[in-house]
Protein backbone atom coordinates (compact mmCIF):
# COMPACT_ATOMS: atom_id res chain seq x y z
CA UNK A 1 0.00 0.00 0.00
CA UNK A 2 1.78 3.52 -1.07
CA UNK A 3 1.80 5.74 1.56
CA UNK A 4 0.26 9.49 0.75
CA UNK A 5 2.25 12.49 0.57
CA UNK A 6 2.59 14.49 3.97
CA UNK A 7 0.43 17.31 3.77
CA UNK A 8 1.52 20.67 5.73
CA UNK A 9 0.38 23.97 5.49
CA UNK A 10 1.94 26.45 3.56
CA UNK A 11 2.85 29.92 4.43
CA UNK A 12 -0.81 31.23 2.96
CA UNK A 13 -2.74 28.81 5.46
CA UNK A 14 -3.19 26.63 2.46
CA UNK A 15 -3.03 22.74 2.25
CA UNK A 16 -0.03 21.90 -0.02
CA UNK A 17 2.30 18.56 -0.83
CA UNK A 18 5.65 18.29 0.80
CA UNK A 19 8.15 18.12 -2.52
CA UNK A 20 11.50 17.16 -2.57
CA UNK A 21 13.87 20.98 -2.35
CA UNK A 22 16.99 21.68 -3.96
CA UNK A 23 19.11 23.70 -3.25
CA UNK A 24 19.64 26.87 -6.49
CA UNK A 25 23.56 26.36 -7.48
CA UNK A 26 25.20 29.05 -6.43
CA UNK A 27 25.61 32.41 -8.82
CA UNK A 28 28.54 32.16 -11.33
CA UNK A 29 31.58 34.03 -9.93
CA UNK A 30 31.47 37.08 -12.34
CA UNK A 31 27.76 37.70 -11.12
CA UNK A 32 28.82 38.23 -7.23
CA UNK A 33 28.99 41.55 -7.04
CA UNK A 34 30.64 43.15 -3.70
CA UNK A 35 33.10 46.22 -2.86
CA UNK A 36 35.94 46.62 -4.35
CA UNK A 37 39.05 45.54 -2.65
CA UNK A 38 40.48 48.78 -1.77
CA UNK A 39 43.64 49.56 0.13
CA UNK A 40 44.32 52.98 1.64
CA UNK A 41 47.35 54.09 2.40
CA UNK A 42 48.82 55.06 6.11
CA UNK A 43 49.41 58.51 6.98
CA UNK A 44 51.63 60.18 5.06
CA UNK A 45 54.58 61.53 7.42
CA UNK A 46 56.58 65.03 6.43
CA UNK A 47 59.78 65.70 7.53
CA UNK A 48 60.35 68.80 8.84
CA UNK A 49 63.03 69.53 5.98
CA UNK A 50 61.12 68.35 3.13
CA UNK A 51 60.21 70.33 0.10
CA UNK A 52 57.93 70.19 -2.52
CA UNK A 53 60.52 69.09 -6.13
CA UNK A 54 60.46 72.18 -8.55
CA UNK A 55 60.30 71.68 -12.16
CA UNK A 56 60.97 74.25 -14.57
CA UNK A 57 58.81 75.95 -15.89
CA UNK A 58 58.09 78.57 -18.68
CA UNK A 59 55.54 81.91 -17.25
CA UNK A 60 53.41 80.64 -20.04
CA UNK A 61 53.35 76.75 -18.81
CA UNK A 62 52.36 77.94 -15.12
CA UNK A 63 49.61 80.43 -16.15
CA UNK A 64 48.22 77.08 -18.53
CA UNK A 65 48.79 74.64 -15.52
CA UNK A 66 47.00 77.64 -13.01
CA UNK A 67 43.65 77.35 -15.62
CA UNK A 68 43.87 73.07 -15.72
CA UNK A 69 43.36 73.35 -12.18
CA UNK A 70 40.34 75.39 -11.86
CA UNK A 71 38.71 72.96 -14.02
CA UNK A 72 39.79 69.77 -12.04
CA UNK A 73 37.66 68.47 -9.35
CA UNK A 74 40.39 67.46 -7.18
CA UNK A 75 42.51 70.37 -7.42
CA UNK A 76 39.96 73.14 -7.93
CA UNK A 77 38.85 73.37 -4.14
CA UNK A 78 42.42 74.07 -2.67
CA UNK A 79 43.67 77.89 -1.77
CA UNK A 80 45.99 79.83 -3.83
CA UNK A 81 48.94 79.15 -2.07
CA UNK A 82 48.78 75.18 -2.46
CA UNK A 83 47.82 76.00 -6.14
CA UNK A 84 51.15 77.26 -6.76
CA UNK A 85 52.99 74.56 -4.91
CA UNK A 86 51.59 71.56 -7.15
CA UNK A 87 52.03 73.99 -10.39
CA UNK A 88 55.56 74.40 -8.90
CA UNK A 89 55.52 70.37 -7.82
CA UNK A 90 53.82 68.87 -11.27
CA UNK A 91 56.85 67.20 -13.99
CA UNK A 92 56.36 67.51 -17.52
CA UNK A 93 56.36 64.23 -19.03
CA UNK A 94 56.04 63.23 -22.68
CA UNK A 95 54.89 60.19 -24.01
CA UNK A 96 54.50 58.44 -28.04
CA UNK A 97 51.99 57.48 -30.09
CA UNK A 98 50.92 54.14 -28.93
CA UNK A 99 52.79 54.27 -25.46
CA UNK A 100 51.10 53.44 -22.54
CA UNK A 101 50.77 56.19 -20.21
CA UNK A 102 49.09 54.06 -17.35
CA UNK A 103 48.33 50.75 -17.49
CA UNK A 104 45.08 48.69 -16.05
CA UNK A 105 46.48 46.61 -12.42
CA UNK A 106 49.67 48.28 -12.29
CA UNK A 107 49.83 50.34 -8.61
CA UNK A 108 48.89 53.99 -8.88
CA UNK A 109 52.06 56.59 -8.64
CA UNK A 110 50.88 59.85 -10.67
CA UNK A 111 48.07 61.64 -11.28
CA UNK A 112 47.67 63.29 -14.62
CA UNK A 113 47.09 66.31 -16.60
CA UNK A 114 46.82 66.48 -20.31
CA UNK A 115 48.74 69.57 -21.99
CA UNK A 116 48.69 68.81 -25.41
CA UNK A 117 47.85 65.24 -27.82
CA UNK A 118 45.09 62.98 -27.41
CA UNK A 119 45.10 59.72 -25.13
CA UNK A 120 42.67 56.43 -25.38
CA UNK A 121 40.83 54.44 -22.51
CA UNK A 122 41.09 51.09 -22.76
CA UNK A 123 39.58 48.69 -20.66
CA UNK A 124 40.42 45.06 -20.13
CA UNK A 125 37.78 42.79 -18.86
CA UNK A 126 38.97 40.00 -17.72
CA UNK A 127 42.40 41.62 -16.87
CA UNK A 128 44.35 40.17 -19.55
CA UNK A 129 42.24 39.39 -22.59
CA UNK A 130 41.96 42.22 -25.74
CA UNK A 131 41.33 46.13 -24.37
CA UNK A 132 38.38 47.68 -25.79
CA UNK A 133 38.04 51.33 -25.57
CA UNK A 134 35.86 52.91 -23.46
CA UNK A 135 36.74 56.57 -23.26
CA UNK A 136 38.92 59.48 -25.17
CA UNK A 137 40.92 62.25 -23.73
CA UNK A 138 41.91 65.61 -26.06
CA UNK A 139 42.14 68.57 -27.41
CA UNK A 140 38.41 69.07 -28.45
CA UNK A 141 37.90 65.22 -28.46
CA UNK A 142 34.19 64.18 -27.78
CA UNK A 143 35.01 61.96 -23.92
CA UNK A 144 32.90 58.63 -24.69
CA UNK A 145 31.78 57.04 -21.50
CA UNK A 146 30.27 53.23 -22.22
CA UNK A 147 29.55 54.78 -25.52
CA UNK A 148 26.99 57.75 -24.22
CA UNK A 149 28.52 61.15 -25.35
CA UNK A 150 29.29 63.47 -22.18
CA UNK A 151 30.12 66.72 -24.32
CA UNK A 152 34.20 67.69 -25.37
CA UNK A 153 36.84 67.99 -23.64
CA UNK A 154 39.99 70.45 -24.38
CA UNK A 155 43.38 70.01 -23.06
CA UNK A 156 43.75 70.15 -19.77
CA UNK A 157 41.24 66.97 -19.21
CA UNK A 158 43.19 64.75 -16.10
CA UNK A 159 43.32 61.16 -15.17
CA UNK A 160 44.58 58.89 -12.09
CA UNK A 161 43.39 60.64 -9.43
CA UNK A 162 43.04 57.14 -7.34
CA UNK A 163 46.85 57.38 -7.12
CA UNK A 164 46.50 60.41 -4.98
CA UNK A 165 43.93 59.67 -2.92
CA UNK A 166 43.70 55.60 -2.48
CA UNK A 167 45.98 52.93 -2.78
CA UNK A 168 44.00 51.09 -5.36
CA UNK A 169 45.95 49.44 -8.88
CA UNK A 170 44.99 51.09 -11.96
CA UNK A 171 41.11 49.99 -13.36
CA UNK A 172 42.13 51.38 -16.83
CA UNK A 173 45.16 51.85 -19.39
CA UNK A 174 45.78 55.31 -20.85
CA UNK A 175 47.61 55.11 -24.26
CA UNK A 176 48.90 57.77 -26.32
CA UNK A 177 47.71 58.22 -29.62
CA UNK A 178 48.12 60.65 -32.51
CA UNK A 179 49.31 64.15 -31.40
CA UNK A 180 46.95 66.65 -32.66
CA UNK A 181 47.13 70.25 -31.93
CA UNK A 182 45.49 71.80 -29.45
CA UNK A 183 43.15 74.52 -29.09
CA UNK A 184 44.40 78.10 -29.84
CA UNK A 185 45.83 79.71 -26.86
CA UNK A 186 46.50 76.32 -24.44
CA UNK A 187 49.92 74.47 -26.42
CA UNK A 188 50.03 76.36 -29.67
CA UNK A 189 53.40 74.96 -29.32
CA UNK A 190 52.26 71.28 -30.28
CA UNK A 191 52.04 69.29 -33.84
CA UNK A 192 51.40 66.26 -34.94
CA UNK A 193 55.35 65.34 -34.87
CA UNK A 194 55.34 65.80 -31.16
CA UNK A 195 54.95 63.71 -28.04
CA UNK A 196 51.93 63.63 -26.22
CA UNK A 197 52.55 66.08 -23.60
CA UNK A 198 51.24 65.76 -19.27
CA UNK A 199 52.02 66.92 -16.59
CA UNK A 200 52.26 64.63 -13.37
CA UNK A 201 51.98 64.80 -9.91
CA UNK A 202 53.76 61.80 -7.64
CA UNK A 203 51.56 60.54 -5.33
CA UNK A 204 54.26 61.18 -2.27
CA UNK A 205 54.54 64.56 -3.20
CA UNK A 206 50.87 65.72 -3.26
CA UNK A 207 49.61 64.20 -0.09
CA UNK A 208 52.64 65.69 2.13
CA UNK A 209 51.49 69.03 0.53
CA UNK A 210 48.53 68.15 1.63
CA UNK A 211 49.60 67.07 4.88
CA UNK A 212 51.48 70.30 4.84
CA UNK A 213 48.45 72.88 4.11
CA UNK A 214 46.25 70.59 6.87
CA UNK A 215 48.95 70.81 9.41
CA UNK A 216 49.54 74.98 9.13
CA UNK A 217 45.40 74.97 9.05
CA UNK A 218 45.20 73.14 12.17
CA UNK A 219 48.23 75.39 13.76
CA UNK A 220 45.96 78.74 12.95
CA UNK A 221 43.00 77.46 14.40
CA UNK A 222 44.70 76.44 17.56
CA UNK A 223 46.22 80.19 18.05
CA UNK A 224 42.26 81.18 17.39
CA UNK A 225 41.30 78.82 19.84
CA UNK A 226 43.74 79.94 22.42
CA UNK A 227 43.09 83.14 21.63
CA UNK A 228 39.50 82.96 22.18
CA UNK A 229 40.35 80.99 25.52
CA UNK A 230 41.91 84.17 26.85
CA UNK A 231 39.44 86.43 25.91
CA UNK A 232 36.55 84.28 27.95
CA UNK A 233 39.01 83.87 30.81
CA UNK A 234 39.19 87.74 31.00
CA UNK A 235 35.26 88.35 30.79
CA UNK A 236 35.11 85.34 33.57
CA UNK A 237 36.98 87.66 35.60
CA UNK A 238 34.81 90.89 34.69
CA UNK A 239 31.69 88.85 35.32
CA UNK A 240 30.37 89.05 31.99
CA UNK A 241 30.87 85.56 30.52
CA UNK A 242 28.15 85.42 27.31
CA UNK A 243 25.56 82.69 27.57
CA UNK A 244 26.80 80.12 25.59
CA UNK A 245 24.96 80.04 21.79
CA UNK A 246 25.16 84.24 22.77
CA UNK A 247 26.58 86.08 20.17
CA UNK A 248 28.21 89.37 21.57
CA UNK A 249 28.75 91.63 18.49
CA UNK A 250 31.97 93.41 18.15
CA UNK A 251 34.09 91.25 20.77
CA UNK A 252 36.30 88.91 20.39
CA UNK A 253 38.32 87.43 18.03
CA UNK A 254 36.20 85.79 14.96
Amino acid sequence: MEEEPEEHLDDYGGVSEEEDYEEPPPPPVNMRRGRRDTVYLAATKVEDDWRPPEFPKTDEERDRIHKYIEKTALLSYLDPSSKDLVVTAVEKLEFDDGQDIISQGDEADYYYILDSGKADVLIAKPLGSDPVKVNEYGPGAAFVVAWCHAGDVLAGGSFGELALLHGDKRIATIRATEVLKTAPGLASDCSRDQHCVTWALQRDTFRKLMMQRFEEQRLRALLVSDSDLQWKASLEREGSVPLQGEHLEGTGPL
